[in-house]
């Protein structure tokens, strides 16, 4: 240090107390270093000495002292980790330290500021009251535009990480008391903010993580009771973007470097304390997007979200026994929903929203309900491959292997597969184009719109009721209604086809014959019936169907192979497996 002033006062006899007017120290430097083997440098300068006493079982009273004030002034504080490759440093300079009327008398407490900066603009203040007797401390501790790099330099050998951009902001009110045998946090409120931050994998040519602005705010909890209690969590914008190797490995799980193996056996664990329960009043998620490439499937998939906001609650506890999550007040909104193949500019599957509202997951029991799943507007590419593959079957099937299909078999190993339910799913205004590459190599064969299906508890598993219609471009309308049973699967239903323009089909035609179907419209309507009881058909439908206008023609020139103004019956009786059909009058 450049220089220590040090006033002391005559009426230390009078007070019965070391009694001093000031303390200056200005221009102290601390230079702290954790070597490589983990130990502090300034632990170095204890001499080492027999093994210290225990501690008495009732510690006496502290010598009497009084400072009425002391002042630290352009300090300097550097910290030196060696233990990662490339050393981690932070300096703080300058540091100013100014307290009031520090005493060690009972029940004394004064006022006290700490300022500092590091060279990087990064600052720390302090302020609040100590009490030396009994210790106690109440205050507010801020850290203002502390970069992420900063941090990153002191576990950069533990991450996978390139330096991170973005800072962080964090503030707290704190009421402390060390008096008694163990600490008690009495409240604490703490908030913290991140801006600007992005993270990106060593190597990667884009962040994996962008938050612009995350907040954390009104954290307040209690030592003694082991409570915690978050106001809100806010994310605001962002991007995520999330890839799978040809392995199965997601890119988020190489964030984390794998640990070597420890060379002294494990330490053992502290038994448990009480529960923790952590209740957060609201997170709220708003314009974020995401982007998705999986490289394990084949064909590789890869999919977008444009805007993702969400907003819940949720409770948590942990303690001795299992750890358990509930969410409530679920709200999801998703707007510009794609997904297709990799390597191609096709877009099989476009959604323009979904929202999921009403939802509540319980952690213990792996189950997720909605009150309503709303799906509106978007397109759809359905193709038949010339194999005989279905784009959409491929596009949505489930991951075989990695993260995804790795915690799913877990789960499921442990008697815990998910469950959902939905009270409501509701689709709306979706398109469609129906190709088969197999007949027609050059477009769609159907141009469906004006799709909409409702459906009514629907778990994967139990009964729910349906109905469903879509217009066809071409001519013609669909419908049905009834129950389906995902587990049989089984499905009654009535069914209706109103008047489909069959010109469309030509391609099948002419798989058969070589003729030309210009014109005709095919009307259906009855009942159908699959998966019935063992010794009955699979299938069957009953009622009735009508042909108008059918008008088959010569490929070369304009003969009438076949044609009929109308054909129709109400006797109409098919069944498959096995098959019988049965027309009446």
């Amino acid at each position: 240090f450049k220089r220590l002033f040090v006033d002391f006062e005559a009426q230390s006899l009078r007070n019965w107390a070391w009694t001093f007017r000031t303390v200056t120290i200005e221009a102290p430097t601390v230079n702290a270093v954790v070597a490589k083997d983990g130990v502090l440098n300034l632990a170095r300068l204890v001499p080492a000495g027999p093994e210290p006493s225990p501690p008495p079982a009732e510690p006496g009273e502290p010598p009497r002292l009084i400072v009425e004030e002391v002042r630290i002034d352009q300090a300097e504080i550097a910290f030196t980790d060696r233990r990662q490759s490339d050393p981690a440093a932070i300096v703080l300079k300058p540091l100013h330290l100014d307290v009031k009327r520090l005493s060690t008398l009972p029940r004394e407490e004064g006022d006290k500021t700490i300022t500092a900066v590091t060279r990087d603009g990064e600052t720390l203040r302090w302020t609040g009251h100590i009490g030396l007797n009994p210790l106690v401390s109440k205050g507010r501790l801020d850290f203002e535009k502390l970069k992420a790099a900063t941090l990153w330099k002191f576990v950069r050998d533990s991450l996978n990480l390139e330096p991170p951009a973005g800072t962080i902001a964090f503030g707290a009110d704190y009421d402390i008391d060390l008096s008694g045998a163990e600490p008690g946090v009495r409240r604490a409120y703490l908030g913290v903010t991140l801006t600007g931050l992005a993270l990106r994998l060593r190597g990667a040519d884009a962040p994996f993580l962008e938050l612009p602005d995350a907040r954390v705010e009104g954290v307040g909890f209690d030592l003694a009771r082991r409570t915690a209690d978050v106001t809100r969590v806010a994310v605001k914008g962002g991007r995520a973007r999330l890839t799978v190797e040809e392995n199965g490995t997601l890119n988020v799980e190489g964030v984390v470097k794998a640990a070597s193996p420890a060379a002294s056996p494990k330490a053992a664990q502290p038994e448990p304390g009480p529960a923790w329960k952590v209740a957060l009043k609201e997170f709220a998620l708003d314009g974020f997007a995401a982007d998705y490439e999986d490289a394990s499937r084949a064909p590789g998939l890869k999919a977008g979200i444009e805007t993702v906001g969400v907003k819940l609650k949720a409770n948590a506890e942990a303690g001795a026994g299992p750890v358990t999550v509930a969410v409530s007040d679920i709200a999801v909104a998703l707007k510009r929903l794609q997904a297709g193949f990799t390597g191609t500019t096709e877009i099989p599957l476009s959604i323009d929203s979904v929202a999921l509202e009403g939802g509540a997951y319980d952690l213990e029991a792996n189950a997720l309900s909605l009150e309503r799943v709303t799906v509106a507007g978007g397109t759809l590419d359905v193709r038949r491959q010339a194999d005989g593959a279905i784009n959409l079957q491929l596009l949505l099937a489930p991951p075989r292997k990695g993260a995804i299909a790795r915690e799913t078999a877990e789960v499921a190993a442990e008697g815990r597969p998910f469950q959902f339910v939905a009270q409501t799913v509701a689709v709306t205004g979706l398109q469609a184009s129906v190709s088969d590459l197999a007949v027609r190599p050059g477009g769609p064969v159907l141009n469906l719109k004006d799709i909409t299906v409702g459906l009514k508890n629907v778990d994967g598993k139990s009964p729910m009721a349906f109905d469903a219609a879509v217009a066809v471009a071409e001519g013609g309308r669909l419908m049905a209604a009834g129950t389906l049973v995902p587990q049989g699967p089984s499905l009654d239903a009535q069914l209706q086809v109103a008047e489909l323009a069959l010109p469309p089909f030509q391609p099948y035609v002419d798989q058969a014959l070589s003729a030309r179907l210009t014109s005709g419209t095919f009307s259906l309507k009855g009942a159908l019936r699959h998966g019935g009881k063992p010794g009955s058909a699979q299938t069957a439908f009953q009622g009735g169907f009508k042909l108008d206008d059918l008008r088959l023609l010569e490929a070369v020139g304009n003969d009438t192979l076949i044609g009929w103004k109308s054909v129709q019956t109400d006797q109409l009786s098919l069944e498959l497996e096995p098959n019988r059909l049965e027309i009446g009058d």
